[in-house]
């Protein structure tokens, strides 16, 4: 996508210094995390502990999923794993 028009603003030395440092943080190039924040709203760098949590429930839903579909898994099995998953899931938000 062709950029062709720019927005200026006025910041001080110290302020652009965190919003590049930030920007850097998370792999983005400063014109790319000042967009994606003003379109998207707060933008935060997900620990890795957080994406491997969530991956591996993702894993599990798809286990699940395939048990279901395979018929080796009774509706009342599915009820309690997705319970627990969900509260998985509650404990990953209260980090």
């Amino acid at each position: 996508m062709n950029k062709e028009t720019y927005i200026q603003i006025r910041i001080d030395k110290t302020e652009k210094e965190r919003i590049v440092k930030k920007a850097h943080y998370i792999g983005l190039t400063l014109s790319e995390y000042l967009r994606q924040l003003c379109i998207y709203g707060d933008l935060r760098n997900t620990p890795e502990s957080v994406v491997v949590d969530l991956r591996r429930i993702g894993i599990n839903i798809n286990q699940i999923t395939r048990r279901v579909n395979g018929g080796s898994a009774t509706k009342d099995q599915v009820l309690i794993e997705l319970e627990i998953l969900l509260e998985e899931l509650k404990r990953i938000n209260l980090r």
